[in-house]
């Protein structure tokens, strides 16, 4: 009987044992988990405030590119301009403002925000024209230097360009020395309209007048320091609709 009350003990003995044990290892295991998951969370809290913080930084470079170049930035330009890598701008670009909506795009040189793309769709890309000359459409693609987006609501419809102006001989009318002049392309004018004409090979600003009298055209500057042209080759590519005065020139 003694025999079997000791075995008997020991062994209930064994089983406490066990258990506490067991109890031991789950807390200790428990308390290790929640360690971990409080790291694993600040960790990842970490990352994404770096994340958001990469992300406002390439948003504000492609909003800014497209105001700038009026197309799209390319990933390479992006990581140039950030100094994010490559791999990471494209991965935010995907995971993180396409995702949240703030982007579109392929990503493959046409990346757009949505900021952008409002204004797009109330705008018209306008070509700024360095030059324009005989024998060379206005909008061939050696001449265009930028674009720039105008309201419709402002500049209406049809097709555009846009001139710098150079000179004071339209001071009169309110277009300066270095001013972007907006002008809609055709052939024909009415008396009083402002014109981009090609004069002798180069372009020129003046209103423009029909002398019925010397069955001429008469280009007349708004600056009395200077001469009307008389001339019966007048070459008109368009009227000026609109004047982008350049506070910064």
């Amino acid at each position: 009987m003694r025999i079997r009350k000791l075995s008997f003990d020991f062994n209930g003995l064994l089983d406490e044992c066990e258990a506490n044990t067991r109890k031991v290892c789950k807390k200790s295991l428990e308390g290790h988990w929640r360690k971990n998951i409080r790291k694993a969370s600040l960790l990842i809290g970490d990352i994404m405030d770096k994340v958001k913080e990469k992300a406002a930084i390439i948003e504000q470079y492609i909003s800014s590119y497209l105001e700038l170049h009026g197309k799209s930035p390319r990933i390479v330009d992006i990581a140039e301009a950030t100094g994010i890598s490559r791999a990471s701008v494209s991965r935010i670009l995907n995971t993180y403002l396409k995702k949240n909506g703030r982007v579109e795009g392929d990503f493959k040189g046409n990346i757009m925000t949505n900021k952008w793309r409002r204004m797009l769709d109330s705008s018209i890309m306008v070509p700024v024209v360095g030059q324009i000359s005989c024998g060379c459409p206005a909008l061939a693609e050696e001449n265009i230097e930028d674009y720039i987006p105008l309201p419709k609501q402002i500049i209406g419809t049809g097709h555009f360009f846009i001139l710098k102006a150079h000179g004071d001989s339209m001071i009169g009318a309110g277009i300066n020395e270095g001013d972007y002049v907006v002008i809609r392309q055709q052939q024909t004018a009415e008396n009083g309209n402002i014109i981009a004409a090609l004069l002798d090979n180069e372009a020129t600003l003046k209103r423009f007048y029909k002398d019925t009298k010397a069955h001429c055209y008469r280009l007349h500057p708004e600056n009395s320091n200077y001469p009307d042209i008389y001339t019966d080759n007048c070459q008109i590519q368009g009227i000026v609709v609109s004047v982008i005065k350049n506070y910064l020139k």
